[in-house]
């Protein structure tokens, strides 16, 4: 069930997380997100799930993982001076915006080895999902649910 609740990517925020913990692409505007309520398992598209960030040096952040088509291609970690910081998990992405590990975690005000590895953890309504990113990681993350747990 898609809900009233809409804006365009670039405005969303943290807090609209807290209320909605997973958005979606509205299908005739690649700018526009919708929150997504629904219950059920996600379908094919583009969501936006809100997730819990674990860095190697232990400290811990909250954001979002990206899932297209049940694969999460990328992330994006909160920071409330600059917003969503995103960092891509397919590696010819991050070569065409010039993006490398190191430049992700000086952007957090870190280096890459307090960083990374990185776990994250979303829950999708009672489906946890969890994995992993090294500085390596080269490639997007097939969306299997570790556990259900309540919500």
């Amino acid at each position: 069930m898609i809900t009233n609740d809409h804006k365009p990517f670039l405005d969303l925020t943290i807090a609209d997380f807290d209320a909605h913990p997973i958005w979606y692409d509205f299908v005739d505007d690649d700018d526009i997100v919708v929150a997504w309520d629904d219950k059920v398992q996600l379908n094919e598209g583009v969501y936006y799930c809100k997730a819990d960030f674990v860095f190697a040096d232990g400290t811990t952040a909250v954001g979002f993982i990206r899932i297209v088509d049940n694969e999460v291609l990328s992330i994006a970690v909160w920071r409330p001076d600059r917003g969503f910081v995103d960092y891509s998990l397919l590696a010819e992405i991050r070569a065409w915006v010039g993006q490398t590990a190191d430049h992700f975690a000086a952007i957090l005000g870190r280096s890459s080895e307090h960083v990374f590895p990185l776990q994250y953890r979303s829950n999708i309504h009672g489906a946890v999902v969890t994995g992993q990113i090294d500085k390596t990681t080269q490639s997007g993350m097939r969306v299997v649910p570790s556990s259900s747990e309540t919500t």
